[in-house]
């Protein structure tokens, strides 16, 4: 009967990309926190299973975010990219078990009256965005040889539908939503 109650380790992500001491909500997805984050490590080892990272479409000028909000930095959404990618080059384990997970977690753009914008095309340039963002997180992973995950995460239903409706064929990492 004990053997029907195991249950898998609990995951550790790094929230926002921004879990260095002192907390500070205003540095959520920034290079920056995402860099302290990803040096973070207990007896010379990652802390972390993984990372969030958050992408925003602007609909004003159809630009992708790296981005908590649009009150925060607003950091092109393949810069983090890169710094997966230093992270992945890195020699040693770069998450605390075997697999390194990434989630993405896609937010909508808000209207004034603070629904949620569910424009075809916006919705549409936001999946593209998303799986950009998968392809230069898979290369880096691919690259050297690290079994990476990304998980696509989103509260707007339709935006979700959207990033599962333009998946590739060819997905050379894990993906989750």
């Amino acid at each position: 009967a004990l053997a029907a109650c195991d249950r898998p380790p609990s995951l550790v992500i790094c929230h926002n990309a921004n879990c260095a001491e002192p907390a500070d909500p205003e540095r959520d997805d920034t290079i920056d926190a995402l860099r302290e984050s990803l040096a973070l490590e207990s007896d010379g080892l990652p802390v972390f299973d993984g990372v969030e990272l958050d992408t925003f479409f602007r609909a004003a000028d159809s630009t992708c975010l790296y981005a908590h909000d649009l009150d925060t930095d607003q950091t092109p959404a393949l810069e983090p990219t890169g710094v997966m990618a230093e992270y992945f080059a890195r020699p040693g384990p770069i998450g605390h078990g075997a697999t390194f997970y990434v989630a993405v977690e896609l937010k909508s753009h808000v209207s004034a009256d603070k629904t949620d914008v569910h424009d075809a095309a916006q919705l549409a340039s936001h999946a593209t965005c998303a799986w950009e963002v998968y392809q230069a997180i898979a290369d880096a992973a691919v690259a050297n040889d690290r079994d990476v995950v990304m998980i696509f995460e989103a509260f707007n239903p339709d935006l979700l539908r959207a990033v599962i409706d333009a998946t590739p064929a060819a997905l050379p990492i894990r993906v989750e939503y």
